[in-house]
């Protein structure tokens, strides 16, 4: 039980980091993609 949780831990931290990585980059090709129409 006390090995198991820094474990989960770290792979719950990993995820979200991976996840707040993706709609970061998702978000800054919307935000990209936006002023490329208005010019």
């Amino acid at each position: 039980m006390f090995l198991k949780k820094p474990i989960n831990v770290y792979v719950i931290t990993k995820l979200l980091f991976f996840n707040g990585n993706l709609i970061q980059l998702e978000f800054s090709q919307k935000f990209v993609f936006g002023l490329e129409l208005r010019s």
